[in-house]
Parts: C-alpha cells; structure tokens; sequence
C-alpha cells in the first residue's frame, strides 16, 4: 500500500493532487511519516520472493493472458504509466522495476514493437547485468527476452549466442530440471529448428520432453509443449506418421484439459493440420486451419502475427490443390500485413512474400513473380544467409523462373 502511495496509484489525475493524496492517505490509517518508512523499506529489497508454492510463479505468462482477454494495448499503456512512476520512487536497479520492465518488453515483443524493447532490455543488460550477478533468475529473464528479440528481427547468431548463453547459466545454477533450465533448453531448440539444423533440434527435444514428462507429467502445458516441437522436428525428418499420431494425443490431451480456445489447444491443431496437409490429406487439412483461424480471428484479431500464419496456412492448402485464384486472395494481404507488422527483414515476412510470388506464378503473372522472388531472394540471403535451405531454394525457383520466361 506504501508504494501505491508514493506512485500515485488510485490517486486520480482532475483535481487538487494534494486533497486525493490527503484522502487516500485518510482511509489508510496510516500516517504520511509510517508510509514513507514502509518505502524506505521496499528500497531496500534486493530480492523478490514467493510465499506460496501452489503455483509456479514463472508458468504465470501474464502476456497470454492479456492476449486472450485482448488488452494487450491496454496492458501496454499501464506498464509504460507504472514504470515512470516506480522509476521515479525505486530507481532502475530495483527488482520491482526489473520485474516490471520485463513484462512490458515482452507486451512490446508480443506485439511487433521490436524498436521499443531494443530501447528498454539492452539498457538492462548493461546498467544492471554487468554488475550483479548473471546467473540470478531476473538477469536469465532479461537475456532470453533480448534473444527472443534478436531472433524475431532475424539476427540469428546474435540470438543463438544469447540462448547458448541463457541455457549454459542456467544449466550451472540450477540443473538440467529445473524450470528456466528446461525453458533455455526449448528456445534454443527451436532456433535450431529454424535454422533447419533438425539433429541439434531433436537431441535437445527428446531430452526436454523426456524430463517435463517426469518431473511434471503428461497434462502439464510445458510438456504438451515439448512434445508438439518434438512432433514438428520428425515432420521435418520426413517420419509423417510418428508426427501426426503424437500430435493426435496432444490435442485430446489440451482440449479436454483447457477446452478447443486455449492457445495451447490451437497451436496443437495448427500443427496437426499442417502434418495432415504434408500427408495431402486435404479435407483434414483444410478443416482444422479453418478452425485455427476462426478462433485466432476472435481471440486476437485479423492483423495479429499469429492469425495472420493461420490465414498463410489455409492460403498453402488451397495452392497445393491447385485451387490458386482463393490461394492468392489470402496471401497478398498477408505478406503486405505482415511486412507492416513485422518489419521486412522478418522471417515470417520473407516466407509470406516467398509463397506469394509462388501463387503469382501458378496464376500467370510471371513478370511481377520473377519480381517478388528476386525481392525475397536477396533479403533471405541477408537475412538467413546465402547458405541457408530457405535461400538457396528461392534462389533455385528464381533461376529456374527466368530461364523458362
């Protein structure tokens, strides 16, 4: 309650300031000498811990849950409002600043906003990392939401260097099952799946899985988690079938724990859906992504990142049937949402405008083709490198387009 005080929260902002804090104070029962005590105190904390064990407080992902109640916006604004303020009364060393900047770096992330958390984590990588202690769980935190940004701009060997580095620190301080250990342990695993470095991917995953199955059981989200990496890397192992029956288990295992909304639920029948159209069983395909979109649609809105993917999947079912007018209605504004959204060097920009040059082609369009997928040939080889999968193979198409023009 000191805190709020002296932050001015629940004071409001028309008025005389000074007869809302006399008020508020009033109804405290406090004197204005006790309270200012009680923060000297609170500046003073170096640590935050956790009373209960009922809950594990990391598994609390507060932005999902401002994503499915759709307040991400709103939830930004009251982070950026509490910060100045806490600033103002704790300083920037404070864990209760800390705590705060993380989650609105992660609101900035969730949402696209990549210059604003580059403004805030290097700033705490450098004015508090670099002279406390690097394995503490807060200073984990902040270096895996600056390689998450890393990643998500594309600048792969920065991020990859960060997460050996979260998952080294953490594997030292805490072992290898513990929570953050296992968390470093998924984020670099994925990146090594983008880069399509399936070997390095697998090994890290069967030993994830295999240990959220133990220490927290089958039902556990971070187990349904792991499993649905594990499931994506055999797809890209070309092991369809052994894909597609664990995927089958994680969505009746999340659907009767969390119901058929649940973020965890959707990106399960995504996925399934994706192996099915892999297997070019059509019908299957087409129905779950048409589900994955209506509920993302409603969830979290057409332009977001994650909806935008369900449409570019939909889009890859239609093209694959040859059902190209309905493929390329979805994904021009795809690629030109995204390119807004994210930015033009992002991955996931690359593949929209990949696919749409593909879909240019197959309609006729073969000059404004050669065009786009010169355009995604050059930034991929910027982007991901010239020795990447992905560029060498729009490359490849780009070759072939011309020579046949």
């Amino acid at each position: 309650m000191a805190l709020l005080f002296a932050i001015g929260f629940g004071i409001p902002s028309d008025g005389d300031q000074a007869v809302h804090a006399a008020k508020w104070l009033l109804k405290s029962g406090k004197t204005q000498e006790e309270l200012n005590a009680e923060v000297d105190n609170i500046r003073r904390i170096d640590k935050i811990s956790y009373r209960s064990t009922d809950i594990e407080h990391d598994v609390i992902d507060h932005v999902s849950e401002y994503r499915h109640a759709r307040i991400l916006e709103k939830a930004e604004r009251v982070y950026e409002t509490t910060l100045r303020s806490v600033e103002g009364v704790l300083g920037t060393c404070h864990p209760i600043f800390r705590r705060i900047s993380i989650t609105l770096a992660s609101l900035w992330i969730e949402q696209g906003l990549h210059d604003k958390a580059e403004t805030l984590l290097p700033r705490l990588t450098a004015d508090w990392l670099a002279s406390l202690d690097t394995i503490s769980q807060d200073a984990i935190v902040i270096q895996h939401h600056l390689a998450t940004l890393h990643i998500n701009q594309g600048r792969f060997e920065e991020g990859i260097a960060l997460q050996r580095t979260v998952f080294e620190k953490c594997t030292t301080a805490f072992g290898q099952e513990y929570k953050s250990t296992l968390a470093a342990m998924g984020n670099l695993a994925t990146t090594y799946w983008n880069l399509g470095q399936w070997d390095r991917a697998e090994e890290l995953q069967v030993k994830d899985l295999a240990i959220n199955r133990k220490i927290r059981g089958t039902d556990h989200p971070r187990t349904l988690a792991a499993a649905s990496n594990l499931a994506s890397t055999y797809e890209r192992q070309g092991r369809l079938k052994e894909a597609a029956q664990l995927k089958q288990e994680l969505l009746e295992i999340s659907t009767r724990i969390h119901g058929e909304e649940h973020s965890t639920t959707v990106v399960i029948m995504g996925n399934l859906a994706n192996n099915y159209r892999i297997q070019r069983l059509w019908n299957d395909s087409e129905k779950l992504e048409a589900k994955v979109l209506g509920v993302r649609k409603h969830l979290y809105g057409e332009g977001h990142p994650d909806t935008l993917k369900s449409m570019a999947n939909l889009s890859s079912t239609y093209f694959l049937q040859g059902r190209f007018k309905e493929a390329f209605d979805l994904e021009e504004p795809i690629a030109k949402a995204m390119t807004a959204r994210l930015g033009t060097h992002h991955p996931d920009t690359l593949t929209a405008w990949n696919n749409l040059a593909h879909t240019l082609w197959a309609v006729g369009r073969r000059e404004e083709a050669v065009g786009t997928m010169a355009e995604a040939a050059r930034l991929r080889a910027e982007v991901l490198g010239p020795d990447h999968v992905e560029t060498k193979r729009s490359a490849g198409n780009l070759s072939r387009w011309i020579a046949e023009i």
